[in-house]
């Protein structure tokens, strides 16, 4: 059998090979400990390390018992707690009747405003760590009520020390059913 090499930075990925012992380098996802029964205002995650760069929490067929002003959003803190203000976001709805604006706000990551005790939310929300203790949030909502609506939004907070938990709640009434979970890297 011939000797082959190869080439300094150079590899061909249309041939096939067979890798022994473990690959480093790529950061496995690591899922929190259960949020539990969705059953108040409040769920909070803690203990995500410090030297975690990316988060991501979702939401699935998540509801809640407010008939108005339940405002459900994701929020961030610190070993202080949760960091309730000084959030920026920006955002874009989109109705199934066609019809679309804006969202905005300082209170959270994402606040998608009051939708009644009939909604039922599936969330995607992927926080990235950009230095000097900078979270970047990208989230996808979707939301189903006697319609559907569809957000896609940005957040920003600039924490006073190590984010270190990660919490879904709800402006009054709580939530009552679905799932929620927490990956970090």
């Amino acid at each position: 059998m011939a000797l082959s090499k190869i080439q300094a930075e150079s590899m061909n990925l249309a041939d096939t090979y067979a890798f022994t012992g473990t690959v480093s380098g790529a950061a496995e996802w690591t899922e929190s400990a259960a949020i539990g029964t969705l059953d108040s205002a409040t769920h909070t995650v803690t203990g995500i390390p410090s030297d975690a760069t990316e988060i991501v929490m979702t939401w699935k067929e998540v509801g809640q018992t407010a008939a108005a002003g339940g405002n459900p959003k994701i929020q961030v803190g610190t070993s202080s707690g949760l960091v309730t203000s000084g959030y920026s976001f920006r955002g874009i709805n989109h109705y199934s009747g066609g019809s679309a604006g804006i969202v905005y706000g300082t209170n959270s990551l994402a606040d998608i405003g009051s939708w009644g005790a009939t909604s039922i939310y599936d969330i995607y929300c992927h926080l990235f760590h950009t230095g000097d203790n900078i979270w970047l949030a990208n989230s996808v909502w979707n939301i189903s009520v006697s319609y559907t609506a569809y957000y896609t939004i940005l957040g920003r907070i600039e924490l006073s020390g190590t984010l270190d938990r990660i919490a879904m709640n709800t402006s009054s009434g709580t939530f009552n059913g679905g799932t929620a979970r927490v990956f970090y890297r």
